[in-house]
């Protein structure tokens, strides 16, 4: 998972005392993008977010897995960094909006307004922050906004420089997300 990576280049960093700067959009206008959106749905994404983290052996993480979602358990890349194996339940989810939003959330109209406030708040503000050692990986968002392929890094790093309202609206879209002190 891309979050695993871009972690472990922030931990690096910070390790060499250095900032670590992190694009939190990643856009393309090449080709298509393969994913199933529909003339209808002006945005159309992946999110993953962690849920559970847990040290040693990852038994019993996947029973953590919120009904409706899709769950994978992964290597956490911090692992090497602080010397321990570490497993992390991450979640994926749909979200499709447009004229009907659709999606396995409870409520994807709300969901769908919450990511279109976030995705515009964070295009329309680029930034490069320096991101404090973060214990568990990043939400990301992928997928396609209005026709533009996007990668959104969505959590404290990935919403550096926007405010406290965009912050929230990553909470309606990552519920149940790791906050960097709750390990199993």
């Amino acid at each position: 998972m891309r979050t695993s990576i871009t972690l472990i280049g922030c931990a690096g960093a910070l390790l060499l005392a250095s900032a670590c700067g992190a694009a939190a959009v990643s856009s393309s206008s090449a080709g298509s993008t393969g994913s199933s959106t529909t003339a209808t749905d002006a945005t159309s994404v992946s999110i993953s977010y962690p849920i559970a983290l847990k040290v040693g052996s990852p038994d019993g993480l996947m029973a953590r897995c919120p009904a409706g979602t899709t769950c994978k358990v992964e290597r956490d890349s911090l692992g090497p960094v602080i010397r321990k194996s570490r497993w992390v339940l991450i979640v994926h989810r749909a979200l499709a909006c447009g004229s009907a939003a659709r999606g396995d959330y409870a409520n994807p109209a709300a969901v769908c307004h919450a990511f279109e406030l976030y995705a515009h708040a964070r295009m329309a503000t680029p930034s490069v922050c320096a991101c404090p050692m973060v214990a568990v990986p990043q939400a990301e968002a992928v997928g396609s906004v209005n026709g533009r392929h996007v990668i959104l890094t969505m959590g404290v790093c990935g919403a550096c420089g926007l405010g406290k309202r965009p912050l929230a609206h990553v909470g309606m879209l990552t519920p149940g997300a790791l906050s960097g002190s709750a390990i199993v």
